[in-house]
């Protein structure tokens, strides 16, 4: 099955970047019309400038703790040596005594909380800590052997244990440990607490029935602490249901939501908890209560004695006034490559600085923005969404015609995907005579020095794509000529003009025509293929995106 011509066209369309207006590119020129002028092309030449995104901080933040679930408690038992850790039910114990007697023992500590060695009896060793044990059992053993015997005494392993886990968890259940382990292991077995309804500051550790420790785990996030107690076999962790909490945003290392007991909290416990970034100033309180709604901004330095309560969103913030801005400087200039400059400089407070090359073509300089790369992506993005839909959405009259439409799809969509990888450039067009004085620069603008030429580049839709010496009698014909010619799907009246300072013409709308318009030194000339009229619109629509790529990119996709 052959494709229809528009197929050949998408093809065709895919391997070249033609130029066109793009709402988001702007003109700034003097003396002429205020009409966007297009770029295109020289990719090498030109820097690439990424857009800048602009990350809002979400609406409702994930608790603070919750990322802690997110690490890996669960791989290792804890059995290690714990000078603290005290003796308790199960444990196993090493004791051995040599001297006048010689023996090895090995001990488990019974239900009484004793162990037993043969000629000394019992010894209560349940609750001693783990460094003292040695000298605790070398001193009961001693009241029996007063002389000629020495002892020592070492805990093998601590005593496995099977703990429930409950409450607002992700997955509820008995699992298995070691006395010795911290809560988190146990928490993390059970997937960890439930973010919408689990409360991080209330974790209740039950013991027959009795609650004997409540744990916070904003203790072990702000501090490194722990719970004191240690696990029994059937103990229960009980996580309990969230209590108030507020949302804190801004400028803090950790944008959370941050939970609370009481009917509100110390502003400053929480900002301590938030982590404030050093350079921020104010903190503003969004406070909603049924039937109004309240603002409060307060200066970072006098928050002790403000409280917050529950469901306020507070967001930390800077307030700075730029003094001074930095602009790069790339291209045909033996200066200075970063100019640093006072904030409302202007573009000819930048010309000033450079030290212009020998080839320098200061006339033509060109000017890069990130703001504007952002908004030419975004406009790219929308054009592609655009056809996608309307590619995917167009039905068809007959089996053959829903074949031939679904290799044309696939061929568009797959032009759309390589599309969206294009990271526009953001150039702001000067036009031929701009007031330098009144173009004030942004932080992070790129000024480019085209250097003088006497090349001229023509590709597209021809047969040989070259680069040629400036003629000053030739028509944009006669390069088209020496390059070969027209291809056969070339649009011979569809000619486009890239200048040296990247402007861009169009001379089928200017009245001009590749027969009668002479090619300045530095153009480059691209003839565009010439759509198939029974899918006009899809044509336009892909031409479009081609323009809108070949000015805010410069590139040219590669089929």
């Amino acid at each position: 099955m052959k494709p229809r011509p528009f197929l050949r066209f998408i093809l065709a369309a895919w391997v070249l970047a033609a130029p066109a207006m793009l709402p988001a590119q702007l003109a700034i020129q003097t003396n002429t019309p205020s009409v966007a002028q297009e770029m295109t092309s020289m990719e090498v030449l030109q820097p690439k400038v990424s857009p800048v995104v602009v990350e809002e901080a979400p609406a409702t933040p994930t608790p603070f703790g919750a990322h802690l679930f997110k690490g890996d408690f669960t791989s290792v038992s804890f059995s290690g040596f714990n000078p603290d850790y005290e003796i308790a039910v199960g444990d196993q114990l090493k004791v051995m005594l040599w001297g006048s007697v010689q023996s090895s023992l090995a001990l488990t500590v019974d239900a009484q909380g004793n162990i037993f060695i043969p000629e000394v009896g019992p010894i209560t060793v349940a609750g001693v800590r783990n460094q003292e044990l040695d000298r605790f059992v070398r001193d009961r053993v001693q009241q029996v052997y007063i002389k000629g015997v020495s002892v020592y005494t070492n805990l093998a392993s601590a005593q496995p244990v099977k703990v429930f886990v409950t409450g607002y968890v992700q997955k509820p259940g008995l699992y298995g440990g070691n006395s010795s382990d911290i809560m988190l292991y146990f928490l993390s077995k059970a997937g960890g607490i439930d973010p919408d309804r689990g409360s991080y500051i209330d974790i209740s550790l039950i013991r027959n029935r009795e609650v004997v420790e409540s744990i916070n785990l904003y203790d072990f996030l702000a501090t490194g602490k722990t719970h004191r107690s240690q696990f029994r076999d059937g103990d229960t962790l009980l996580v309990n249901a969230r209590h108030h909490y507020v949302q804190l945003n801004g400028e803090v290392l950790n944008a959370s939501r941050f939970e609370f007991k009481s009917g509100e909290i110390p502003l400053a416990d929480l900002l301590k908890l938030a982590q404030v970034n050093p350079n921020s100033t104010h903190v503003s309180i969004l406070r909603s209560t049924p039937g109004r709604s309240d603002a409060e901004v307060h200066a970072i330095d006098a928050v002790n004695g403000l409280v917050v309560k529950p469901n306020d969103l507070i967001t930390v913030l800077r307030r700075s006034r730029p003094h001074s801005l930095m602009v790069s400087v790339m291209g045909e200039q033996d200066g200075e490559i970063r100019l640093v400059l006072p904030y409302g400089s202007t573009l000819g407070d930048a010309l000033g600085r450079i030290t212009p090359a020998a080839r320098s073509s200061l006339e033509n300089v060109q000017l890069f923005r990130k703001s504007v790369a952002a908004r030419q992506k975004a406009m790219l993005d929308q054009s592609l969404d655009n056809l996608a839909r309307s590619v995917t959405s167009t039905p068809s009259d007959s089996l053959e015609e829903a074949q031939l439409r679904q290799v044309e799809t696939q061929t568009i969509l797959a032009f759309i995907e390589r599309a969206r990888k294009v990271e526009p450039k953001g150039q702001i067009l000067l036009g031929p005579r701009p007031e330098s004085d009144s173009i004030h620069l942004e932080n992070g603008d790129i000024l480019y020095v085209p250097a003088h030429t006497r090349l001229v580049s023509v590709y597209g839709e021809i047969r040989f794509p070259n680069t040629q010496t400036y003629q000053r009698k030739f028509k944009a014909t006669d390069y088209i000529r020496n390059a070969g010619g027209y291809t056969d799907t070339a649009d011979e009246k569809n000619v486009i003009i890239i200048q040296n300072n990247g402007a861009t013409m169009n001379l089928a709308l200017t009245g001009k025509s590749a027969r009668s318009y002479r090619p300045e030194p530095g153009d480059e000339i691209i003839v565009l293929p010439e759509p198939d009229t029974k899918n006009l619109q899809f044509a336009k629509d892909i031409t479009g995106i081609l323009y809108q790529i070949a000015i805010g990119a410069r590139v040219v996709l590669d089929p």
